[in-house]
């Protein structure tokens, strides 16, 4: 009780100081939670806790990734070391020092916190519990970022069942990991199962939120870029034409002439558009993906050489249709 009551306390008093955390004046706030330290080691080194994990994020945020972890580790030791620690507060604290971990891409030391919270969680929760769910999800995510995605899906998967057994239908949550499974597929190059994901993604998505949603235009814009390919790759190009031309359209409006995926998704209409005999189309945006990527890569680069080529062989094509034509009327 008294531990309690001397917790309770210290987040009182913290709670002015972390003012300046949520306001941004990260001096002060650091100022503060020092300060705060100083006076609770005096008292019970429990409550050292909270202003050791606000150092470790207010440092973490500031890219002082050794002084971060210095914190996050005080803090840790100090609740594995606490004689009466609750094992769900150990637990949430091993998964919250694997988010941070992952964050800054020690992913060697985020996994075995991941893997501590899920022991713990696994041993005193319910097997359906959200909490095992979203460490599933956070093992899957960082598998994900050091490009092991076979594992990733593997957890995604393990989350999906979660969700399945405890979630309502269509609950929005399923959509979210539809998406990453999807992109998890893709990155094995398995663009039929990442088309199934992102579908089904897109499909939750419009039954449970608006239009405008962030989410809902995300998946839109990743089932386009897969439907494309997929048709592409079908030779189904009228169909390619018809995402890509939507994707390029999102795209003029949202990012900058020289963008990697707008340059690449106006090289694939481009393609799209001459294999239909599309030509003059098909040379508009040839030229403009060659004019971008030119701007930007030397004139000897690979892909510029391909784009160059490509421009070329159209122009070329045209020119030999104008000519077919001159012969027919003249002929005629």
């Amino acid at each position: 009780m008294y531990y309690e009551k001397l917790e309770e306390s210290c987040w009182r008093t913290q709670c002015p100081w972390s003012h300046y955390h949520q306001t941004g004046d990260k001096v002060k706030a650091i100022e503060h939670y020092e300060k705060s330290i100083e006076l609770q080691s005096e008292t019970a080194i429990a409550t050292l806790v909270p202003p050791y994990a606000n150092l470790a994020s207010l440092y973490d945020e500031d890219g002082q990734y050794e002084l971060a972890d210095t914190y996050q580790i005080k803090a840790l030791q100090i609740v594995l070391s606490s004689p009466n620690r609750d094992q769900m507060h150990l637990a949430n604290c091993y998964n919250k020092f694997g988010e941070a971990f992952r964050e800054e891409r020690q992913f060697e030391k985020a996994l075995p916190m991941y893997k501590a919270a899920l022991a713990i969680w696994l041993k005193y929760l319910p097997a359906n519990h959200p909490n095992i769910a979203t460490v599933y999800n956070n093992i899957a995510t960082l598998y994900s970022d050091q490009e092991q995605y076979g594992e990733a899906i593997f957890y995604y998967n393990k989350t999906l069942q979660l969700q399945i057994n405890t979630l309502p239908e269509n609950h929005p949550e399923f959509a979210v990991t539809y998406h990453n499974l999807s992109k998890a597929f893709f990155r094995q190059e398995k663009l039929i199962e990442a088309l199934e994901h992102i579908r089904m993604a897109c499909k939750i998505n419009s039954l449970v939120l608006p239009i405008d949603h962030h989410r809902v235009i995300e998946s839109q814009q990743w089932r386009d870029e897969l439907e494309a390919q997929h048709s592409y790759s079908e030779g189904d190009y009228a169909r390619a034409e018809e995402f890509l031309k939507r994707r390029v359209e999102d795209e003029v409006k949202s990012l900058p002439a020289d963008h990697e995926d707008l340059i690449l998704h106006r090289f694939t209409l481009a393609r799209a558009l001459y294999y239909q005999e599309k030509l003059e189309e098909a040379l508009e945006h040839m030229k403009i993906a060659y004019t971008s990527r030119s701007a930007t890569l030397p004139a000897d680069h690979h892909t510029v050489i391909q784009y160059r080529k490509w421009l070329q062989g159209i122009k070329a094509t045209i020119k030999e249709y104008e000519e077919n034509t001159d012969v027919e009327k003249t002929n005629s």
